[in-house]
């Protein structure tokens, strides 16, 4: 699946009842794809554990080790060779990462836009 099918296939999956999740690639949860800014384990709750930019358990921590941009596995190194997943319904969705030689990838900047909306 190539990237702009896969943003399709992402914003159809976002408006629709299905659950979308974010995992590390050793299968640490690291939070529901969900714009309720007021569910603990949304990446939109800025104050949660998967949604603040200090928690190291966030892809929006630019220095924590799934979202800084010198890990391996982080969603912003544009090196990442072993970037967060997105799950939708248990399914492999697509890459988040910033990383432009992985395929069916999924800029973070742009989930973040698409699901928490600012």
């Amino acid at each position: 699946m190539g990237a702009l099918s896969l943003l399709g296939h992402f914003s159809q999956a976002a408006r629709s009842n299905s659950t979308s999740i974010v995992v590390s690639s050793d299968g640490t949860f690291l939070g529901l794809v969900s714009s309720n800014r007021f569910n603990t384990d949304s990446i939109c709750n800025s104050f949660g554990t998967y949604g603040s930019s200090f928690s190291p358990f966030s892809i929006w921590n630019q220095f924590g080790m799934y979202g800084g941009e010198y890990y391996p596995t982080g969603a912003y190194n544009r090196n990442a060779d072993q970037p967060p997943v997105l799950l939708v319904n248990g399914q492999f969705g697509g890459y988040v990462t910033k990383n432009p030689r992985i395929r069916d990838r999924i800029d973070p900047d742009f989930l973040y836009y698409q699901v928490c909306g600012e």
